[in-house]
């Protein structure tokens, strides 16, 4: 018969049913959310090892996947593209009035769109303009579901051809880092006053980042869920 403890295991059961998923072999390609990071040596990193999931992490990740369920602009929702060996899942498209919707749950209203997600939202736009559809706005949608606040920025890109050589860039440099199993070189954002790299602060990559310049192989780490 159940206790308390019982409930509370089958409850931890059923999140990570739902939330775990196998790493799908790659191969030559590269997810666009991992060409938008700002360091190179995280995409390697993050494409390669499994993370670790904290109880609190589990938890905030279904509540943020079940608020991107949500059809907001009422049209196509979880788009799957792929151009030249990139492929993107685009959270929300308006065919009608050609507006791309990014949505991101967070535990903070931000002032202003992170850089990752402006790249993010730019390539997103690339990479439907790859596939036919034509976008004339692209926003990104805020929900913060500790405040209970919601908050929209408005987007605009650059050209797409500055936009594309810059994915092709990057997609090549993870490429030969992939092949060749060196990591690329990490890129810090900035020194805080005390003299903190701030983007490793935050990276869930961290303890493998500075283990060397060789990758570390697989089997062996977990990566700790990132902590914003």
């Amino acid at each position: 018969m159940l206790g308390e403890m019982g409930i509370v295991e089958r409850f931890y059961s059923a999140l990570m049913r739902e939330e775990v998923k196998p790493l799908e072999p790659l191969g030559d390609k590269v997810w666009l959310t991992h060409l938008a990071f700002d360091c190179a040596r995280r995409s390697i990193l993050e494409t390669t090892y499994l993370k670790g999931i904290r109880p609190r992490s589990i938890i905030r990740s279904w509540i943020g996947r079940k608020l991107h369920e949500l059809n907001v602009l009422g049209k196509e929702m979880e788009i799957t593209l792929e151009h030249d060996g990139v492929v993107g899942r685009i959270d929300e498209y308006d065919p009608e009035n050609k507006i791309l919707l990014e949505k991101k749950t967070t535990t903070f209203t931000p002032r202003e769109i992170t850089p990752i997600t402006f790249r993010q939202t730019e390539y997103e736009k690339w990479l439907l303009e790859k596939n036919g559809r034509e976008v004339r706005k692209c926003f990104v949608l805020y929900i913060d579901f500790v405040n209970d606040a919601v908050r929209a920025f408005e987007v605009n890109p650059r050209d797409s051809q500055t936009i594309g050589n810059e994915i092709k860039e990057r997609k090549s440099r993870i490429l030969d880092a992939r092949k060749w199993g060196i990591l690329p070189p990490r890129t810090p954002f900035y020194l805080d006053s005390r003299g903190q790299l701030l983007s490793c602060s935050i990276c869930p990559t961290f303890h493998l980042c500075y283990l060397g310049e060789e990758a570390v192989p697989p089997e062996l780490v977990y990566l700790e869920e990132e902590e914003i």
